[in-house]
């Protein structure tokens, strides 16, 4: 009407036009057998040698041949057993009889066999068939008889599981009962049975089930009523899913033929239902335009104006290289018509060319354009899901000891040409390169290329992002304050408790792996019930040693009424941790446990104290607000526990070591390296055993003077200190260990200091291996120079650039390491570091020969033409004089104080160590090539006292002068 300003008449007439949107059918992904890639003949054929192979024919995936089949037949087939086979449903008979007919893209199959051998998705239950049951589990394994053992604990009877050693992903386990008496029951009960299955299977994105005949054995239903039920019920879940392709099975026992007899009667019965193309009809709408005027001109005009709204309000786009769309599943494809069609989309989907063709209005067509990609991606995860599913995962070395994992569609391939025992299987790679896998060699071959392969064990029922390293079953995993886990677990925490605790000493994630499975299994059921699993993350509170058998054992409702039982005789828990707070008991030190926990509250309800069980139809009670109660020892999972100290802090180690020096503080190098050595000591063996650490205020106050020194996570105060000590007569017992440069190897052992003691350290603990395990730490979180030691240090070398090669640097002084980084990088200099020691030695003839220094610095001189020295030491006018002709040697500045000399040292790349510790923390702190000298005689051990990587020169060279050992 604007176009046309009043100036002609319009009428507009809208005319449907209803035609059929024909929608493609899903790819359908086979096993190939070698012959579209032109294998030869040697390579289709077995190796003779191999005798687990059969070499008359290859084992083939039998479900998938019957799924080519269009009517129905019945035919002999050779049942092949995998090696090494797990006990089976008993069998008298190695031989299978098989029918099938085909329900659009789907089949059922009827044959005898062995359930416990058949390499589908899915093997189905019936979990009140104790017979049964005991067969599948015993051929399972372990895994499957802890979950099946503890869900027949909780009464549960509805449950899945992995496959365990079978060559299923999973197992559903199913209740089924009807009373012999009650016929009229029957047909409701079996419909339901199937149903459930079936829709679990869809949930799963599952497609083979493997069912067994119900009823038949010691029930004594009539096998033709149960096979009559039991297919008839299959083949209308398959009829209403047509377009979907599902593989049903029926694997009936050998010796019961005749109810092999009345399910194969029943199925040949069936009529083969085709798979027709799908279409939709669609209102299209043509809308016609009259104008009427009495200027033609002018209608031409605004006619073409029209169009060219019409042709500009059109919008078309064209998708190429989709080819993630032939992963999609029939319902996926239908799901993204019925969405196009809806906003009068109009889509044109090229499967097997892998197009996209869209039009309609523009708005409307890139949301169909976005909803495409997010389809995929939808898909793509469900893909990922089912590769866990299956509990393997394949992946190929691309480069030495470089792994990658297929993709999710060949790696289903290849996991089920595996089970069904192949000998090869052959694929096309995401390079488009025709591969095949031989699995008697366990390679990928590619023309002439060979790469080795690998199948790993994978458990989808445990959380991604465990440490699974370890074999043990329950782990308290220390979470580092940096990651996710722990933010997010404080974050939820100081929503209620900021302030009001002094720091946190750690949280850990449990991993109790039975404990974990066992929720995640109830969790399921949850979610099947209610279609969510209705999980919180809240507190509870208790005192460190229940904490220790919550870790083991659960929350255990056998303990409930401890701290009462208003709304019920459960396990309690709070949605704020200031409340759970008051249940965490206080230790000696004041420290409290609180777990985070996640918890299945669903249908609940408020509470009382009489129920020791919820209400009926209920899962839990609440005091209406915060307060939740759970009454299954499953219903509960700790994901983590906090220890905190002092006011409302827990913590579960509550005894510390005391480090103390028994020598008078002064301001040698030797004596701060000394106490750099009782740290570190301290700090190695309160880290293995998980003990506080308390150092006298003196030892702290001479560690800040160089480095930041932050132990906040692990000391104590004096005053807590002052207040154990109070309490040594009474509930901990002290001792004290004075050593001389030993490593004591009892220490170092699990337990060895446990709690209620304190430990303190007393003499000269002058061995690497009471700490080296936490090298990393104590050189990048607790011996980190101040920034005032790094700005000091660095006019040394920036005075040395400016003297050598005529520049002054542009150093960025952030942090020691950066500072470190720059200096190591530069192609000008190789920075050698050397101490010499010399007052108090003197007195002793300890001290380093210049023989021994002048080799070390030959020796560093030959191996790095641009090598550069740097010395620090307590005589510094004595090195003046001996390197005055070494023009690439320097000696740092007469107002260096020992820490700043420290550090310059530290900042080096390799090092000449001489006698004494202040030598050795220079070169520890850092990395690179190390010479020291013979024996550095203070009573240690060589092997206990030098860090095995560091090494000696070769020559004859007199060590010190009181030595008779020779370098």
């Amino acid at each position: 009407l604007a176009i046309i300003d009043s100036k002609c008449q319009l009428v507009k007439q809208i005319i449907p036009h209803p035609i059929q949107i024909q929608i493609p059918k899903a790819k359908k992904h086979y096993f190939d057998d070698g012959a579209s890639f032109g294998l030869s003949q040697e390579n289709k054929s077995e190796p003779v040698d191999n005798p687990s192979q059969d070499t008359d024919s290859p084992p083939t995936n039998w479900f998938l041949k019957l799924f080519q089949l269009n009517k129905p037949t019945t035919q002999p087939s050779t049942v092949t057993q995998p090696q090494n086979s797990p006990l089976s449903v008993q069998s008298t008979s190695n031989t299978s009889n098989t029918c099938s007919v085909a329900i659009g893209n789907s089949k059922i199959i009827v044959c005898t066999g062995n359930l416990t051998t058949q390499a589908v998705d899915i093997i189905v239950v019936c979990s009140t068939s104790s017979i049964l049951c005991n067969a599948i589990i015993s051929a399972a394994g372990h895994q499957v008889k802890t979950i099946y053992d503890q869900q027949s604990l909780y009464g549960s009877l509805t449950f899945e599981t992995t496959g365990g050693n079978l060559p299923c992903k999973k197992i559903l386990f199913r209740p089924w009962t009807c009373d012999k008496n009650q016929p009229q029951n029957l047909k409701q009960s079996i419909d339901a049975f199937i149903t459930s299955v079936i829709a679990s299977a869809r949930g799963y994105n599952l497609t083979t089930i493997a069912f067994p005949s119900i009823g038949c054995g010691q029930l004594g239903h009539d096998p033709k009523l149960i096979a009559e039920y039991m297919i008839a019920e299959t083949y209308r879940q398959l009829n209403i899913l047509v377009h979907s392709q599902f593989v049903v099975s029926f694997v009936l026992l050998p010796e019961q033929r005749n109810v092999y007899d009345a399910f194969s009667d029943r199925l040949n019965q069936l009529q083969p239902v085709e798979d027709k193309p799908i279409s939709i009809s669609f209102d299209k709408q043509t809308v016609r335009i009259k104008l009427t005027g009495t200027n033609n001109n002018q209608l031409i005009e605004y006619q073409n104006k029209i169009k060219q709204l019409a042709r500009s309000s059109s919008f078309k786009v064209h998708l190429t290289d989709t080819n993630d769309v032939s992963d999609w599943p029939q319902d996926v494809i239908q799901k993204y018509y019925d969405y196009c069609l809806q906003r009068r989309v109009i889509p044109t989907l090229d499967i097997e060319n892998s197009i996209l063709d869209l039009k309609g209005s523009k708005d409307a067509v890139l949301d169909a354009e976005k909803y495409f990609f997010q389809l995929t991606a939808e898909t793509l995860r469900n893909a990922r899901l089912s590769l866990l599913s299956c509990g393997f995962i394949w992946s190929v070395e691309t480069s030495p000891g470089k792994w990658e994992p297929y993709s999710y569609r060949t790696n289903g391939l290849i996991e089920d040409a595996q089970l069904n025992k192949r000998s090869y299987v052959a694929f096309l790679n995401e390079k488009s390169e025709q591969c095949q896998i031989i699995f008697s060699c366990m390679e990928e071959v590619y023309q002439k290329r060979k790469r080795k392969v690998r199948r790993t064990r994978i458990d989808s029922s445990l959380p991604n992002y465990w440490d699974l390293s370890s074999s043990s079953s329950i782990q308290r995993i220390v979470l580092s304050a940096l990651s996710k886990e722990y933010k997010e677990a404080v974050n939820q925490f100081d929503s209620t408790m900021k302030n009001k605790y002094t720091n946190i000493m750690k949280i850990e994630r449990i991993q109790n792996v039975r404990w974990y499975k066992q929720y995640a299994a109830h969790r399921d059921e949850f979610t099947q019930r209610y279609g969510k699993s209705e999980e919180r993350r809240l507190f509870h509170g208790c005192s460190s040693t229940s904490a220790d058998k919550i870790v083991q054992e659960c929350f255990n409702r056998a303990f409930a009424g401890a701290n009462g039982i208003l709304y019920g005789q459960g396990v309690y828990f709070h949605e704020h941790a200031i409340y759970s707070h008051n249940y965490a008991r206080s230790g000696l030190l004041n420290e409290r446990t609180m777990f985070l926990a996640l918890v299945l509250i669903g249908k609940t309800s408020v509470g009382d104290p009489s129920m020791k069980v919820p209400p009926q139809g209920f899962d839990t009670t609440t005091d209406g607000k915060h307060i939740f109660v759970v009454y299954h020892d499953a219903g509960a999972y700790a994901i983590g526990v906090t220890t905190r100290i002092q006011k409302f802090n827990p913590v579960r180690y509550p005894f510390p070591i005391h480090s103390k020096n028994q020598s008078v503080l002064t301001q040698s190098s030797s004596q701060k390296s000394n106490r750099m050595f009782m740290v570190a000591s301290a700090y190695g063996l309160a880290r293995l055993h998980s003990c506080h650490l308390y150092f006298t205020p003196v030892i702290i106050d001479e560690m800040k003077l160089i480095f930041i020194f932050d132990l906040s996570r692990f000391l104590i105060s004096t005053t807590m200190f002052n207040s154990i000590m109070r309490n040594l007569s009474k509930q901990i017992t002290k001792e004290s260990r004075s050593i001389t440069c030993q490593y004591i190897p009892e220490l170092t052992r699990p337990n060895a200091i446990s709690s209620g003691r304190l430990f303190e350290l007393q003499g000269y603990w002058q061995s690497y291996l009471h700490f080296h395990v936490y090298r990393d730490e104590l050189r990048n979180q607790i011996f980190i120079p101040k920034q005032s030691v790094i700005e000091r240090v660095s006019k040394l070398f920036i005075h040395i650039y400016k003297r050598k090669f005529k520049f002054k640097p542009n150093f960025s002084l952030g942090n020691h390491q950066l500072f470190k980084k720059q200096l190591t990088q530069s192609k000008w200099i190789t920075w050698i570091r050397i101490h010499v020691r010399r007052t108090d030695f003197l007195l002793t003839n300890y001290s380093s020969s210049d023989e021994y220094l002048l080799s070390s610095i030959e020796y560093y001189k030959k191996r790095y033409a641009n090598a550069h020295f740097i010395v620090a030491s307590d005589d510094k006018r004595y090195c003046i004089n001996l390197f005055r002709h070494q023009p690439n040697i320097f000696i740092t500045s007469v107002s260096f104080s020992n820490g700043d000399d420290l550090i310059a040292l530290s900042l080096c790349q390799h090092s000449i160590v001489t006698g004494g510790t202040f030598s050795w923390w220079a070169a520890y702190l850092t990395s690179g090539e190390v010479i020291h000298d013979k024996v550095y005689p203070s009573g240690c051990e060589r092997d206990e006292y030098y860090y095995p990587p560091w090494f000696m020169l070769p020559e004859q060279i007199r060590a010190h002068n009181n030595s008779n050992y020779a370098v």
